[in-house]
């Protein structure tokens, strides 16, 4: 049996290691009271009771720990999840500021893919950067794929609005060939009134053919009415040269509206005119796309005639 010489030196190496691991354990236990302690101390600035004016001043002569060191710790206590991590105080300040990078999320994810006591620091550190590369690609993607639907909503948005253009010169266009059809009924009314004009004019043309007819009867007996024939012969004649100036000057100017006396021959000729406006707006009312609205629009037109010629009668 080998006997094991226990020197002054390998006494003194085992000693030292217990108390290394004795402290070591101390401080894993009392790691995290030490980082949420700090993180208090920050927050509440209690430090200016002990003295100081900054939390810096305060690390560096109470603690005699420098800024960085001091944030690190303050990191863990304000991120790391201890659901997440736990035992907390053996896995180690580095990494623990390594998990404190990290989202709640991915740290679950990497305590469970990675054994955090026996992982190095190396080895965690890569995985960390992954899941930081992975999340940063799924966060571009994102953001592409939210620029696509911008994008996509723009273009519905302009394509509503293209439709609602079409459709509103549709209806202008709609509009507009209504009122040219009314205006090439109104153009063709006027084109027929120097015709009804002349038929008037060739009414007080019998008219002065009768007065000469007349003349040629009168008797001596009755030539005292003479003059009052006189008188009537030359109010047609003034009738009919008024008519025949109407007629030349509605053969230069279609558009014009003529005046004529409301006789017989003139009468008739406004009859034919209204008739045959008549016959044209029934026409239009016949082909309009909007039937209701005309034929409503032309009854109110023959009421209102009712009403007037009750007036006068």
């Amino acid at each position: 049996m080998e006997v094991t010489v226990l020197t002054e030196q390998r006494k003194t190496a085992i000693e030292l290691n217990n108390k290394i691991i004795f402290n070591a354990s101390m401080a894993q236990d009392y790691l995290w009271e030490m980082c949420k302690a700090l993180k208090e101390m920050k927050d509440t600035r209690l430090y200016k009771e002990l003295g100081y004016s900054n939390f810096e001043d305060y690390c560096e002569n109470e603690v005699g720990m420098k800024r960085s060191n001091a944030y690190n710790y303050i990191s863990i206590a304000e991120k790391v999840n201890l659901e997440n991590v736990q035992p907390v105080g053996q896995i180690g300040v580095k990494k623990l500021a390594l998990l404190a990078t990290l989202s709640d999320e991915q740290q679950k994810e990497v305590t469970e893919k990675v054994d955090l006591e026996n992982t190095t620091y190396r080895e965690l550190k890569a995985e960390c950067d992954r899941l930081k590369a992975a999340n940063k690609k799924a966060e571009s993607n994102l953001k592409s794929l939210q620029t696509e639907l911008d994008n996509e909503k723009k273009s519905n948005e302009e394509l509503l609005s293209l439709r609602f253009d079409k459709e509103r010169a549709e209806m202008q266009l709609k509009r507009t060939r209504e009122e040219l059809e009314e205006a090439n009924d109104k153009i063709t009314a006027l084109e027929n009134k120097p015709a009804e004009i002349e038929i008037a004019v060739q009414e007080d043309t019998k008219s002065k053919e009768t007065i000469k007819q007349l003349e040629s009867q009168l008797s001596e007996k009755d030539f005292r009415h003479a003059h009052d024939l006189e008188e009537q012969k030359q109010q047609y004649q003034e009738q009919i040269e008024n008519l025949e100036n109407q007629l030349e000057q509605a053969k230069n100017k279609p558009a014009e509206t003529v005046t004529v006396k409301d006789d017989k021959g003139v009468f008739k000729a406004y009859y034919l005119a209204a008739l045959s406006s008549f016959e044209n707006l029934l026409k239009f009312v016949d082909d309009c796309s909007d039937r209701d609205f005309c034929v409503e629009k032309t009854e109110k037109l023959l009421e209102i005639c009712r009403e007037k010629l009750g007036e006068i009668t």
